[in-house]
């Protein structure tokens, strides 16, 4: 069970900044955020092995959840992805009950079972859409980096948006940037994705491949040396 005041904790030993501009970009990891928030919540909702890349959101005052693609060619070649959702029916850091009025019940949160209160959904990726997203995503948090003259960007609700991709991390805090806005937007775009009836898939690819090629816009050419 993690703190419940998770979004304090994660900023200490640093500033806090409440509601100002962030910046294009996400930021780096810190060992606190590993420690208190990410450590537990990758075991839960990404434990899966071999991920390429995924967006877990671990909002103030709801549960948390995630999207990630997979490899589930089990070691072999080629590779075999698919979309993995992944949501908790309860917050893991809920926040304790209020104490109980005189002779009143006490009431008491439930105990988090994964078996009951996580649920996975899964949708095959073709290799030409596995690609697309691997490409804008991987471009999104590479780039990774701190903010020059200025504090982790953070407020006292909203929620927290942590990023990978192979092997890089980088977390954002209820983005107002186009960057970050736009990868949380596509995370969401994804879940859309898993989640959706047949008749409805075509639509939600869609969506998926419009914002892929608007953050290629925004991010501009690679630079010539990381041009295929």
């Amino acid at each position: 069970m993690r703190c419940p005041l998770t979004a304090m904790l994660l900023c200490i030993g640093s500033s806090v900044v409440i509601a100002q501009d962030s910046p294009n970009h996400l930021e780096p990891m810190t060992p606190l955020a590993w420690e208190i928030s990410l450590k537990s919540l990758s075991k839960t909702l990404v434990s899966q092995k071999r991920p390429k890349l995924w967006m877990i959101c671990d909002p103030a005052f709801g549960p948390e959840y995630s999207i990630g693609i997979f490899d589930v060619a089990e070691n072999s070649t080629p590779s075999k992805y698919v979309l993995r959702s992944s949501k908790l029916a309860i917050k893991t850091a809920a926040p304790p009950p209020p104490p109980a009025r005189p002779g009143g019940k006490r009431v008491v949160p439930p105990t988090f079972n994964p078996d009951k209160h996580l649920k996975v959904r899964d949708f095959p990726l073709s290799a030409e859409l596995e690609a697309k997203i691997s490409s804008v995503w991987g471009r999104v948090v590479k780039d990774t980096r701190y903010a020059p003259d200025r504090p982790f960007h953070v407020g006292l609700d909203g929620a927290f948006y942590f990023f990978y991709f192979e092997r890089y991390y980088g977390i954002t805090w209820l983005p107002d940037s186009v960057v970050p806005s736009l990868i949380v937007d596509l995370g969401h775009a994804l879940i859309e994705l898993v989640e959706a009836d047949q008749t409805n898939r075509t639509v939600k690819e869609a969506k998926v491949l419009n914002i892929c090629s608007t953050l290629e816009v925004k991010l501009g050419p690679l630079p010539s040396s990381k041009r295929p």
